[in-house]
């Protein structure tokens, strides 16, 4: 069971690190941008380039430790017996907790440095002052989004930790009723 996880943790972090890859075309669009006066370029493409770089990373870090991520989640030695299916259960349980908190990192961070380069895009644009209000009422109006992308952290991170339960309740099956015995005496 082991290896498969090996094999599922290097399959999500591959697909992070690729990801990545298509996160960082539109931070680099903005360098031909005008902002004025404003959040000098490098700047803004810094900011809205971390959650790529944060994705990268952890795409990275998965790859490079996904032996020992997997020996730690599935402390058992490995056997040449069939994977039962709860031991299948419970790699797809870590894969998707895996998955939901790795995406999670990079979008939080995504979230929380958008409205900052969206108000100073608009004060260059429109050239009017805005306050600490400004900003404090762009980053209420995006709670509802950070408080799902904080739940699919928390959810993943569970799912991880819970694996074992939560894979042996996906796999078990109703029992059939008993039949009642027959009388043989007819």
């Amino acid at each position: 069971m082991r290896r498969l996880a090996v094999l599922g943790i290097a399959l999500v972090g591959l697909t992070f690190l690729l990801t990545a890859v298509g996160q960082v075309l539109a931070p680099l669009s903005l360098l031909s941008a005008n902002f004025g006066s404003g959040l000098p370029k490098w700047a803004a493409a810094v900011l809205l380039m971390l959650p790529s770089l944060i994705s990268a990373a952890g795409g990275l870090f998965l790859l490079l430790r996904r032996e020992s991520l997997a020996e730690r989640w599935f402390p058992e030695p490995e056997s040449q017996l069939t994977i039962a299916g709860d031991g299948l259960a419970r790699v797809g349980v870590v894969l998707i907790g895996l998955s939901l908190v790795v995406h999670a990192i990079p979008t939080l961070i995504s979230q929380l440095t958008a409205p900052v380069v969206t108000i100073v895009m608009i004060k260059a644009q429109v050239n009017i002052g805005m306050g600490m209000s400004d900003v404090l009422s762009e980053l209420s109006n995006s709670i509802p989004a950070y408080l799902g992308t904080i739940a699919s952290f928390v959810v993943g991170w569970l799912m991880i930790a819970r694996s074992q339960p939560l894979a042996a309740w996906l796999v078990r099956t109703r029992q059939p009723a008993a039949e009642p015995e027959q009388d043989s005496e007819l």
